[in-house]
């Protein structure tokens, strides 16, 4: 259902969609006091009533207000409308995705490549500090946001999946009982093996991963299914980045190859 025009909560009314997946969809809204624009996303209403489903929506605003760095996407409110619609309420990116940028650009130059990961990076150290493993990073996950005459700042989204490593509290075990979360071009062999004992190096190697991309124009891993995907990450090798592209550096191929060793005692 389009919700177009309907005021969240008595502040915040929407303005229009900006986006929609398979999990809810996104809205540009505007606060009807202060007149800040920013994002509400929406959970499906067909999925809205999974407590698992919900638990993990919710725990995106936890993840992201426990940590609060300027590189993850800041959310501001949450709630659940008059006919049951869990919402979060966020900060408005103006920019792209970098899933977004990669389809326009294929690749990028090293240096700006390293950049992004560098920005993104910094959140995450802040993140695992706090205990918090993010599971699902993706191009599409990290947004590029625009300003004049400055350089992209990176913004990391969706924390829906995140695991807080916290055993003691049972509400923190919801995503650690083996499930295979996750997308599985950038999962870590570990995560796609179903591991129960992950931790914050899955992370390090979707960022190899997402480097490795950025720099070949091209995942390390590809199948004509999700099972076929997930074997070749597990057994297969892949070509190194300068069989890929010779004019990269050996000390940024070392870099990348270290944080996608599928041994993540062996990784960064």
């Amino acid at each position: 259902m389009d919700r177009t025009g309907e005021v969240l909560d008595n502040k915040y009314k929407l303005l229009r969609v900006l986006g929609e997946g398979g999990m809810g969809a996104v809205y540009e809204a505007r606060h009807s006091v202060i007149g800040r624009l920013c994002a509400v996303k929406f959970l499906h209403a067909e999925i809205a009533h999974n407590p698992e489903v919900v638990k993990r929506f919710v725990r995106e605003a936890q993840a992201a207000a426990a940590i609060g760095h300027p590189n993850i996407i800041d959310i501001y409110d949450v709630g659940v409308t008059s006919d049951g619609a869990p919402y979060l309420v966020m900060e408005y990116l103006v920019g792209c995705s970098l899933g977004d940028e990669l389809e326009n650009r294929k690749k990028l130059p090293p240096a700006e490549a390293a950049e992004i990961l560098a920005q993104a990076l910094s959140a995450l150290e802040v993140a695992h500090r706090h205990g918090v493993i993010h599971r699902d990073l993706k191009p599409d996950n990290l947004y590029l946001v625009r300003s004049p005459n400055t350089a992209p700042r990176v913004k990391i989204l969706d924390f829906g999946i995140s695991k807080v490593s916290d055993p003691s509290k049972p509400e923190d075990r919801m995503t650690s009982t083996g499930m295979v979360l996750g997308t599985p071009y950038y999962m870590a062999p570990e995560q796609a093996r179903g591991d129960r004992d992950i931790d914050h190096r899955i992370d390090l190697y979707s960022m190899g991963i997402i480097l490795y991309e950025l720099t070949t124009g091209r995942v390390p891993f590809t199948g004509d299914n999700y099972n076929q995907l997930l074997l070749k990450i597990l057994t297969e090798k892949f070509p190194t980045p300068r069989q890929l592209d010779p004019s990269l550096s050996e000390d940024l191929e070392a870099v990348i190859l270290k944080a996608i060793e599928r041994d993540r005692a062996l990784r960064y």
